[in-house]
């Protein structure tokens, strides 16, 4: 059944999130961690790998971005995204929940913005509410730090952009408790994690 082209499921979902956005935004819940620099995304990039690699977290995929725009020739901003991720501690924890590899390596978006090099990366902390194991969610937390270091120290002349501050390892704040109830739902409500482009190419 559809009302408007729209499915009885597509409703419920954008009913849900119209109420539980208003209410994250005022716990200051982020689900990235942002700065901006005024540098290059190149040389932002490079700082970026240099950094992750001395926290012992490496690149494992690439996509550019501006690559797949121009081959169907669309104009869009420099635009890449890295796949980065602990290869040990990623083979560790998947064999505690073979689920998480749905979810990882984590993304780090790097594309410029009016002359300015956007930063982002998604807080592994989302995660929360998807995986009960204590050293589980300890490592999540952990992941977290490190992205946020990195992020914030390792980028020249990085603004931070993001207000709320990393989860610590074995935090049971507010904020965490918050995280492992609120981010299921909106998983399951905002379930679109693609970049959607168009072109009137066949």
């Amino acid at each position: 059944m559809t009302i408007a082209n729209k499915t009885i499921c597509q409703l419920t979902r954008e009913t849900v999130k119209k109420g539980l956005h208003p209410v994250i935004d005022r716990l200051g819940i982020e689900t990235a961690i942002r700065v901006t620099t005024p540098v290059s995304v190149s040389d932002a990039e490079a700082a970026l790998r240099e950094e992750l690699a001395e926290e012992g977290v490496e690149v494992l995929a690439d996509v550019d971005v501006q690559a797949i725009h121009h081959h169907y020739n669309l104009e869009y901003p420099e635009f890449t995204i890295l796949c980065v991720g602990n290869r040990r501690e990623l083979e560790a924890e998947m064999a505690i929940d073979p689920g998480l590899g749905a979810f990882v390596p984590l993304s780090v978006i790097l594309y410029d913005l009016d002359g300015e090099t956007r930063v982002s990366a998604v807080r592994p902390t989302t995660l929360l509410a998807l995986f009960t194991d204590d050293d589980l969610q300890r490592a999540i937390q952990e992941t977290e730090g490190v992205l946020w270091r990195v992020l914030t120290e390792g980028i020249p002349a990085a603004e931070v952009l993001s207000e709320e501050p990393p989860l610590m390892p074995g935090e049971e704040s507010t904020r965490t408790r918050i995280k492992k109830a609120l981010n299921l739902v909106l998983t399951l409500v905002d379930a679109e994690y693609s970049i959607h482009v168009s072109s009137p190419l066949p």
